[in-house]
């Protein structure tokens, strides 16, 4: 992990690696950042369940629907268990990530009746690609403030987050976000 003294554009090289090429990144001060953060509360916004889809045509796009879709995040951060929250697309995903997250999700908490595991899809009628037009974006989506996918929130019984995973991760760090709660 790196320390940065202040926000700023950096790039990162490879010196000893020519043929790869350099790639820029932002460092952003955290209180510039709008995506709730570790030590900041997990926000609530109405999620779909099996019961109540919400106005959500596909609240699952996995080939099979995930069994993240039997609480309501406004439910899950009032019972007083920690909350897992996964925002992802995976039948819409163009990485390659967005699939594989649910079924590492499904591997490390799909038994877990101490946690709350939420599924959140990103698009409220994805059909609306079809038409030539832009998917309205669920109450999760822009409760979280993100604009990329997919992202885990980890927040313990009191709501606090411990742990946010975004975009790429590992079995083993899922593992340790979740052995935060």
């Amino acid at each position: 992990m790196m320390t940065f003294d202040a926000p700023g554009e950096f790039v990162a090289e490879l010196p000893d690696h020519p043929t790869v090429e350099p790639v820029p990144f932002l460092v952003a001060d955290q209180a510039d950042i709008e995506i709730p953060q570790p030590g900041d509360p997990l926000p609530s916004a109405p999620t779909p369940t099996f019961d109540d889809p919400k106005g959500v045509t596909l609240i699952c796009t996995r080939a099979v629907d995930c069994s993240f879709h039997e609480i309501d995040l406004v439910d899950a951060v009032a019972n007083d268990k920690p909350t897992v929250l996964l925002i992802s697309t995976p039948g819409f995903c163009q990485t390659d990530i967005c699939g594989p997250v649910v079924d590492l999700l499904i591997d490390e908490a799909g038994d877990r009746t101490d946690l709350n595991v939420i599924h959140a899809e990103v698009y409220v009628d994805p059909s609306d690609f079809a038409t030539g037009g832009f998917p309205d974006l669920t109450p999760a989506v822009n409760a979280m403030a993100l604009p990329f996918e997919p992202a885990i929130f980890v927040a313990a019984a009191d709501n606090t987050i411990r742990a946010r995973l975004d975009t790429t991760f590992d079995r083993s760090e899922l593992r340790d976000a979740l052995s935060l709660v």
